[in-house]
């Protein structure tokens, strides 16, 4: 018995058909190939048929025939695990930032409240003695003896107190008097004076007090205080006169008594010395002044920390105000050295200036 097959151009495989076709369009099984051919005629290869044991030979094969009908299916991909991937990534994106925005809109936590503790109860008041229960009881007799020994109190010693600082005797001479200063009729009456050290050594601050007379009333007293005075230096002063003028004031009559009251030495290997030749630079017209000068080390050993304090005057004596300073070229001094110094001061525009007093200070090994 004869079967009908079809050759698959694709794969070259043959497809059994049912009955003969012709012009028909197929699809192979192996391949997937969809293509337009006729069947042929075949012998069954059954096993007892002649055609099995004698198989006729096989034809020459032929390229298949162009149609227009003839395509290849591509083959599908499974698009299933990049759409499952990508949805996975957007819900733990949004999975993050929800948790992100929950912590920072997250309200403070309030602060745990204390619990206080419950008022004490005041204990019942005593009955008085001899009274239990509405009853009266004769109070127990006082028991006689010796009381037992309570343990002393441990006595905390006083706190160290600093030892106070050195002050040297204050019997440094001072003198002062009542002058009128100022344009005819516009005078103004001021305490000028000056503090002297005539110790050996310096001293870095005296304080000097001042009284004054006002008739029957207490004395004013003024206090001003003068730093660094060289050995054998002066310090002037001038200052206000607190003593109202009345009509016929006169400053002669205004007996005024001044002293030193404190004064503190200098700091341990402290020095300090006059300078001499320091004048104030600058035009009257100007606002700023310069003080400049300098210093020479006139002791055998090296001086360190030089500092410059300079007192500026006006003419008429009153203090314009104090400026201090260093060395140009550095701080420290050989024996026998020398350093200059330019000190800027502020002045008002058309005052005219004393010739200022300037004092060095610094520190010996």
């Amino acid at each position: 018995m004869a079967m009908h097959v079809v050759e698959c151009p694709g794969c070259s495989s043959l497809l059994k058909v049912p009955k003969p076709v012709s012009g028909a369009r197929l699809k192979c099984r192996k391949c997937g190939v969809v293509f337009v051919g006729a069947s042929r005629e075949m012998p069954d290869p059954s096993p007892g048929h002649p055609a099995a044991v004698h198989p006729p030979a096989p034809a020459p094969r032929q390229a298949p025939a162009t149609s227009p009908y003839f395509r290849v299916t591509p083959k599908r991909t499974n698009n299933n695990v990049v759409y499952i991937t990508i949805g996975a990534a957007a819900a733990l994106i949004l999975l993050v930032v929800a948790v992100v925005w929950h912590v920072q809109h997250q309200p403070a936590p309030a602060p745990p409240k204390i619990a206080q503790a419950p008022a004490p109860t005041p204990p019942p008041p005593k009955p008085p003695p001899g009274v239990r229960g509405g009853e009266f009881f004769p109070p127990p007799p006082p028991v006689v003896g010796p009381t037992p020994a309570t343990a002393p109190k441990p006595v905390t010693p006083p706190a160290p107190t600093p030892p106070p600082a050195p002050v040297l005797p204050a019997n440094l001479p001072v003198d002062c008097r009542v002058v009128k200063l100022g344009l005819t009729g516009m005078e103004q009456a001021y305490i000028q004076g000056s503090v002297r050290n005539d110790r050996p050594e310096g001293v870095k601050s005296v304080t000097v007090e001042i009284r004054v007379p006002d008739g029957d009333k207490p004395p004013v007293v003024r206090k001003i205080i003068c730093s660094m005075l060289a050995p054998q230096g002066r310090s002037p002063f001038m200052l206000l006169c607190p003593v109202p003028q009345k009509d016929g004031f006169k400053p002669e009559d205004v007996d005024v008594k001044a002293q030193v009251i404190a004064v503190v030495p200098l700091e341990p290997k402290q020095i300090c010395w006059n300078i001499e030749g320091a004048l104030v630079r600058g035009d009257e017209a100007a606002g700023t002044r310069t003080i400049t000068g300098s210093v020479k080390n006139l002791r055998d050993v090296r001086v360190t920390n030089i500092e410059i304090f300079a007192d500026v005057y006006f003419g008429d004596g009153r203090l314009a105000g104090t400026a201090t300073g260093k060395l140009e070229h550095g701080d420290m001094l050989d024996p026998s050295a020398r350093d200059d110094f330019s000190l800027p001061f502020d002045a008002a525009i058309g005052t005219r200036l004393q010739t200022p007093v300037v004092r060095a200070a610094g520190f010996v090994p």
